[in-house]
């Protein structure tokens, strides 16, 4: 019988930092003599030799986001991402590390993003204590489903919140009653059964509120974790493996201990030997399929940013061409032009306009903005009435950039005259 070894990353682990693990075997029974130990990454090296090794990474440093692609393989998907996910995502997408889920029930793929420098910094801790791991796994991922159960896992000041077949999501658990609102455990038409897995110290801080929640949901029972947290996770993740991070150009960095790393380089050898003869067409042709698959994608997914209101697109690129010909009708004056001459004119006077997304319809054009904070928008909205528009800031609120806003404009007829002539 086989045993797998799990091990805990705190975060921003370094060589210095202690760790927890836990062997189970197959069955999930505990082979550490009934005992969570903590330890440095070294003491583990002879474990790892003989046992599969299963890394679960803290949540706090990864990301997590879906997409709806034109393809259920994962590796088409692991190519797509980068482009499907690039506006969900913030800093240079180029140093991220994807890593693909199983396509969910609305048809969308989940995603895990890590930067690539953690990716390595976790893979050099392994490689310096002589450890091999088969998968990383985000810890929040090894949170046990309950097909009849939301469940909660408290661990100290983070709450994680599973739905029945569906991804985790973390949130500050301080406080509770207002994490569990923003989650959609309570304050629902159809309240859940919910399961609360915790420790007995976790439970005795939470204690109250959980009261107070039990009032609000169907059912709420809870279960102490006696032996603490990463034994359930570990049982969870062995009886259900998670995503691992572990895909792409990271895939061959997995093994299973001494064996796998002691045939990598000959294995390696062999392979690029077999393929020598067709490398050169082989790469020609897949890098041509990709490049067209990715235009593709990017080409279906600016219509539907144009044409939201297109519920099939039959031909992407004609129904984007006849839409432009439509706006150029309108243009003149009065028209999108114009106004985004007026735009253009208040961005040099106002440095952090920014200009996020353009809808014209029939005349008025709604222009999403962002700014440095809710004056400069105001600025801006003055500006523009003062070009001959009647512009309308609609909404505004807080944003990653700064401040974002909505503004309306309707070119007046005065103002329309205006913009249209020359001296």
């Amino acid at each position: 019988m086989s045993d797998t070894l799990f091990i805990r990353f705190p975060t921003a682990a370094t060589d210095s930092s202690p760790f927890e693990w836990v062997r189970l075997d197959d069955a999930g029974v505990r082979e550490d003599g009934g005992v969570t130990a903590a330890g440095d990454l070294g003491s583990l090296a002879a474990l790892g030799g003989t046992t599969r090794v299963v890394v679960l990474v803290p949540a706090a440093e990864v990301s997590f986001a879906s997409a709806e692609l034109p393809t259920r393989n994962t590796s088409r998907a692991l190519q797509l991402a980068p482009f499907a996910l690039e506006e969900q995502l913030a800093g240079d997408i180029d140093t991220l590390h994807f890593a693909a889920g199983p396509v969910d029930e609305a048809g969308r793929t989940p995603f895990v993003v890590v930067a690539r420098a953690t990716m390595e910094r976790w893979l050099e801790l392994l490689q310096q204590a002589g450890l091999v791991a088969a998968a990383l796994v985000p810890d929040l991922l090894a949170v046990p489903d309950n097909p009849g159960h939301t469940v909660l896992w408290l661990e100290g000041s983070q709450v994680v919140v599973r739905p029945p077949g569906q991804w985790p999501m973390a949130l500050d658990a301080d406080p509770l009653e207002a994490a569990l609102d923003i989650a959609g455990v309570t304050g629902t038409a159809a309240p859940p059964h919910v399961l609360v897995y915790t420790t007995a110290d976790d439970h005795g801080a939470a204690e109250v509120a959980l009261g107070a929640i039990a009032a609000q949901v169907a059912s709420l029972r809870v279960q102490l974790l006696v032996d603490g947290a990463l034994p359930a996770l570990a049982r969870s993740a062995l009886h259900a493996p998670p995503v691992s991070l572990l895909q792409g150009t990271y895939a061959s960095r997995g093994g299973r201990g001494g064996t796998a790393k002691r045939w990598r380089v000959p294995m390696a050898l062999a392979a690029s030997l077999l393929v020598l003869g067709l490398a050169s067409l082989l790469v020609d042709l897949t890098r041509a399929k990709t490049e067209l698959r990715r235009l593709d994608a990017l080409i279906a997914d600016a219509a539907h940013q144009a044409m939201p209101e297109v519920k099939k697109l039959v031909d992407p690129r004609r129904q984007v061409e006849a839409r432009l010909i439509a706006a150029r009708a309108h243009g003149g004056a009065t028209g999108l032009m114009a106004a985004l001459s007026a735009v253009a004119t208040m961005r040099a006077q106002t440095p952090s306009l920014e200009l996020q997304g353009v809808n014209y319809t029939d005349g008025t054009t709604d222009l999403e903005v962002t700014a440095t904070d809710v004056a400069a928008l105001e600025q801006v909205r003055s500006g523009l009435s003062a070009a001959g528009f009647t512009a309308q800031l609609q909404a505004a609120g807080a944003s990653a950039n700064g401040t974002s806003g909505r503004l309306q404009l309707v070119a007046t007829a005065a103002g329309a005259a205006g913009v249209g002539a020359t001296p």
